[in-house]
């Protein structure tokens, strides 16, 4: 049809399509397999491609839509799912090894859509820190992130995706840690649009959670010593106003301890701009029997602090006051345990 159309450098690209996030550790090193073929087109001096069957409503991935993104596909894009047999058919200005391309991370379809660039990643630890980082550039303020690791067996664990902006740009930090007993995994990544919290006290407030977005990539991690005891993070609720979990960012505290809470608002971002400004929110620590602890509000770093000594078994919270209704929601909580 390209040629029919009047483009002449038009053809047929014969190599490897990503199925799963297991590619990455099963064919490494192997034989390339040819299981998928795609077209490519020149047009106006550029190399572009077009995967039909991808775009195809009938693709599981797509649920019965057109996906316009595998039209007119830019090569920098498309080698992160697709190696052609022959490395020059990638249309690269450094064409890319087999191994390169099974240790780039898997995307699917919300990665496109919602133009994620990964800035720098951590898939490696030690024991003396089973700590793996994601830093991912986020173009839009409105859409949110959710992480979790997968251990061999199928376990997962929560982990912790919380977004906050530097030099202007909108940065999502993910931190994540393996299930106990696991060298090896999968860190993943949910992207979605940004989901509202509940409107009042009396409405049950939702937690963020990998269901409410869909799965945007995944990474191959490995660590060389596996930890025995679960570690988990703080646990996050929706809440459009995005506060960042400084401290303490693990979820189980120990009782008769104080914990330095430290909250940096995103508002800092915007304090700059013409259309926008910051905003001094009402900060608190609630305790499980209701006491609060006013965190203090620093406009210059535009963070929230309080030292508070957990001397309560049960749930504590992280709440924002609500200036004129009187009431409050929960951005955040943790959990102690005698």
């Amino acid at each position: 049809m390209a040629v029919a159309a009047g483009f002449e450098d038009a053809h047929v690209v014969y190599g490897y399509l990503k199925g799963s996030p297991k590619d990455s550790t099963e064919l490494k090193n192997t034989k390339l397999t040819i299981n998928h073929a795609w077209c490519s087109v020149k047009i106006d001096g550029e190399y572009r491609f077009v995967d039909c069957w991808l775009a195809s409503p009938f693709y599981p991935q797509n649920e019965g839509k057109m996906e316009t993104h595998w039209f007119l596909t830019r090569p920098v894009d498309m080698i992160l799912s697709h190696l052609p047999k022959d490395p020059l058919k990638q249309f690269l200005d450094s064409p890319i090894t087999q191994y390169a391309f099974f240790n780039i991370p898997y995307v699917r379809n919300a990665f496109f859509w919602n133009q994620l660039q990964v800035i720098d990643y951590k898939t490696q630890v030690d024991h003396n820190n089973s700590v793996f980082y994601l830093n991912i550039k986020l173009e839009s303020n409105d859409i949110s992130c959710y992480s979790e690791t997968e251990g061999e067996d199928g376990i997962t664990s929560r982990g912790l995706a919380q977004c906050l902006v530097t030099e202007e740009e909108r940065i999502c930090q993910i931190k994540a840690v393996l299930p106990p007993n696991q060298t090896q995994g999968w860190l993943k990544v949910y992207v979605g649009p940004k989901l509202a919290r509940a409107s009042t006290t009396t409405q049950q407030q939702q937690v963020v959670h990998k269901h409410q977005y869909p799965l945007a990539m995944c990474i191959r991690i490995h660590q060389r010593v596996p930890e025995t005891v679960p570690f988990d993070f703080v646990q996050l609720y929706l809440d459009h106003n995005e506060f960042y979990v400084q401290e303490p960012q693990c979820y189980r505290l120990y009782p008769l301890q104080r914990y330095n809470f430290v909250i940096k608002s995103s508002n800092q971002i915007y304090a700059s701009s013409s259309n926008r400004r910051a905003v001094h929110h009402k900060l608190a620590i609630k305790s499980p029997s209701g006491r609060l602890e006013k965190l203090m509000y620093f406009p210059q770093d535009q963070t929230y602090d309080g030292n508070v000594l957990v001397a309560e078994a049960g749930k504590w919270s992280l709440i924002c006051l609500l200036h004129h209704t009187g009431g409050w929601y929960t951005v955040a909580t943790w959990h102690c345990s005698v």
